[in-house]
């Protein structure tokens, strides 16, 4: 990926990277916001009301991207064409079998639900966040540093696709709380 190629970073003056400085990027997206706000432009002819509009509305859509930390994740990786299709990514196969004990501990808890078995499978799911969390700092680190970019950018989406699996069955835990 060109760093001259138009994208959310450039339009903000910002390298790609995946720590940024928020500071950095809310004082360009204030200025930007100003210079391409709708209700300066009035008096113009109806098309240059189109482009500004349309305008500010990539620097919105821009600057939501960046500030979220799992948007901006989702988007470099488009950016460097890792990951174009979420849904139909394909995870380690370790990760998997962590996931099916944890899924079999769910499914025990639909059957009859127990307050302990809850625990544990917080406690499962919990753990395993905080390992690949690690893992995605690291490589996020890497490649934010330009270390081994590729392996760092597959390290990333690995990190991305188990921290939205994980997520989806925290909230499936989460239902059990009615109970």
């Amino acid at each position: 990926m060109s760093q001259t190629e138009s994208n959310y970073f450039n339009l903000f003056g910002l390298s790609i990277k995946f720590h940024i400085d928020q500071s950095q990027l809310k004082k360009a997206y204030y200025r930007l916001s100003r210079a391409f706000h709708p209700d300066h432009i009035s008096a113009d002819s109806q098309d240059m009301q189109d482009e500004i509009t349309q305008k500010s509305g990539e620097i919105n859509q821009a600057f939501a991207t960046l500030s979220d930390d799992s948007k901006r994740i989702k988007y470099i990786l488009s950016l460097h064409k890792v990951m174009e299709n979420p849904e139909k990514e394909t995870l380690p196969q370790d990760f998997l079998m962590d996931v099916m004990e944890i899924n079999e501990t769910i499914f025990d808890l639909q059957m009859d639900y127990d307050e302990l078995k809850k625990g544990k499978a917080i406690h499962d799911v919990n753990t395993l966040m905080a390992q690949i969390k690690n893992e995605g700092i690291e490589a996020m680190y890497d490649f934010d540093n330009e270390n081994d970019i590729q392996q760092s950018l597959e390290k990333i989406k690995n990190y991305y696709l188990k921290s939205k699996y994980l997520l989806r069955i925290k909230e499936n835990i989460a239902t059990f709380a009615s109970l």
